[in-house]
């Protein structure tokens, strides 16, 4: 089943079959390919749930709704625990996304 991984602001609101997508879909009869999509709306997780999956996916998309510095902050350790768990090459990629997340959140309070 295909997968969208969706970080928008807003709520998503596209349906989640194919053949709802198409305009006219219905002239196609039946040789329109049809199928639906799995939704990860990570803007949707609150923190405490994201905490709570204690992994890679939910350390980065908590980091991924991260709005400022002092956020980006507190949420890196909140997942302390969990990050000193994670292999080493895991351990450098979250490192790597947390800096520029501060990045992101310095250059957005200029």
């Amino acid at each position: 089943m295909p997968i969208v991984l969706y970080n928008g602001q807003r709520p998503w609101t596209a349906p989640k079959r194919f053949r709802a997508l198409m305009e006219g879909q219905d002239a196609f009869g039946e040789e329109l390919l049809d199928f639906e999509y799995v939704l990860i709306d990570v803007e949707r997780y609150t923190e405490r749930e994201l905490l709570e999956l204690s992994n890679t996916i939910g350390a980065v998309f908590l980091l991924d709704q991260t709005a400022d510095r002092q956020q980006l902050h507190d949420r890196l350790s909140k997942l302390m625990g969990t990050v000193r768990s994670m292999p080493e090459e895991l351990k450098k990629s979250i490192s790597e996304l947390a800096g520029e997340y501060g990045r992101k959140a310095a250059a957005g309070a200029a």
